[in-house]
This record gives structure tokens, C-alpha cells and sequence, in this order.
């Protein structure tokens, strides 16, 4: 048993079949609860066939922190990513339970059980792109979506929507950053293609409000919240680094 003063510590572990372990350490409060929540929120990122998140070394204070749960499980499904966790007290899976969450994840007592439960992942494509912060970095990635969408066959309206949706999210991201790399990721999985863009740059320019008639910038991401089924924005670094996805229906 852990201490109760202990703060919350998530450890990463990417196994050879592709799926990452998430092993907690510590007090799982409010706090840790929205440190682990950034850990898998960060994983899915990666676009991993799965994530086990191990919960087997926390204590857990009050129970109600389990609801960050909630919004893990449903990012994950709509990255198309399979979520297990680890634990043998039956007050949290007792809680999981009773929100309606555990019967959306695999579990197990340890995490080679968990992970032989996530079963038959379903089928599903995906590529990723590596292109240097500039000026070309739009139309670079825009080609590459042209030639992955004819590739992957994909209905041609959902292909002309995320070329604009990926042009925009670029152009932002080299706008807002000026340096460095930019990796952008596509997922396709039952008609919703997920497109995300990480980079090196603060969370700023995010915003999908209506720009005013003089501003220079902004218009791109009404452009993205028209088109997507949901978009957001995830830090994947300590100051700096952050990932916009967006998931578009078919």
C-alpha cells in the first residue's frame, strides 16, 4: 500500500506488439487523477493499438476521482484505441462499474491479462507524415493526405474535407510555431478518419470563434470545427508541444 502523501506517478512502458502500459504510483486525488488522464490523453497521440493503464500501485481517496475515467474512455474509442486496466480492488471496479465505464475496457489482475483480453482490435489504417516547420510544410502535407486518401480508397467528399482540415491545422501550426518539426498522424477506422498535427508551439491560435473582418489569422479553424465531428488540442510537452486532432465521419 502506498502512502497517502505520495503524489501521483505515471510511468510508460511501449511493448513490442505496439501496446503501451501506463503504470501509476501513488495517490490517485484529483491531482493524480488529471495527471493520469494527460498520460493517456498523450498515448493516444501515438495512436497505439491499445493502452493498459495499471492502477494496482495507487490508492484511491475518494472514489468520485475515478470519474476523469469517463473522458479517457471516450477519447480513446474515438481515436480508435483500445483501453485495458490493471486492478484487483473491487471498490474501484465496483465505481468503474457503476459509471458505465468498465464495461467499455478490458480488465485484469495483471497486465499480461489485460492486454489478452483487448481481444481482436478492430481493422484500421494508418500513416504519418514527418515534415520540417515553413512556408511548404501546407502544401507538403496536403499532397501527402491526397496520395494516402487515393491509396486507402477513401469517399471522395470525406478526402476533400480532411485536405482542408489539414491544410488549416498545418498553416496554424507554422504561423504559432516558426521552428522545429511538425508530425502529423492519420488514423481510419469504420468511416472516421482522425488527422492529428503535433508541434512544438505554445496552446495559442486555438480558438474557433469568428474572426474579426481585419484579422490576419483565424478563419482556418471555423473552417475545422464546420467539418469535424469534434476537434481539440492536447499538451504533449512540459511548457511547449501540443497536438490538434480532429475526427471526421465518413
Amino acid at each position: 500500500m502506498v502512502g497517502v502523501s505520495t503524489q501521483l506517478m505515471v510511468h510508460r512502458a511501449d511493448r513490442d506488439d505496439g501496446v503501451v502500459v501506463l503504470s501509476a504510483f501513488g495517490l490517485l486525488d484529483l491531482r493524480g487523477a488529471s495527471r493520469l488522464h494527460r498520460a493517456i490523453a498523450k498515448a493516444i497521440i501515438d495512436q497505439p493499438p491499445a493502452i493498459v493503464v495499471g492502477l494496482h500501485n495507487v490508492e484511491v481517496g475518494d472514489l468520485v476521482v475515478l470519474s476523469a475515467f469517463a473522458a479517457a474512455v471516450r477519447e480513446a474509442d474515438e481515436g480508435g484505441v483500445r483501453l485495458g486496466v490493471v486492478s484487483s480492488d473491487q471498490r474501484v471496479l465496483g465505481r468503474l462499474w457503476s459509471l458505465r465505464l468498465l464495461q467499455q475496457m478490458a480488465v485484469g489482475a495483471t497486465v499480461e491479462q489485460a492486454a489478452a483480453r483487448l481481444g481482436t482490435p478492430p481493422v484500421s489504417v494508418r500513416s504519418r507524415l514527418r515534415v520540417p516547420v515553413g512556408s511548404g510544410a501546407p502544401a507538403a502535407a496536403r499532397g501527402w493526405l491526397r496520395t494516402t486518401a487515393e491509396v486507402w480508397d477513401l469517399p471522395a467528399g470525406l478526402a476533400e474535407d480532411a485536405v482542408l482540415v489539414l491544410f488549416e491545422l498545418v498553416t496554424n501550426a507554422v504561423v504559432h510555431v516558426g521552428t522545429g518539426e511538425i508530425v502529423v498522424r492519420l488514423a481510419y477506422q469504420e468511416g472516421t478518419l482522425r488527422i492529428t498535427v503535433r508541434d512544438e508551439g505554445p496552446m495559442v491560435g486555438l480558438q474557433a470563434t469568428r474572426p474579426r473582418p481585419d484579422a490576419e489569422h483565424g478563419r482556418g479553424l471555423v473552417l475545422v470545427n464546420a467539418l469535424s465531428r469534434r476537434w481539440g488540442v492536447s499538451r504533449v510537452g512540459v511548457g511547449r508541444g501540443k497536438a490538434v486532432w480532429a475526427l471526421l465521419p465518413a
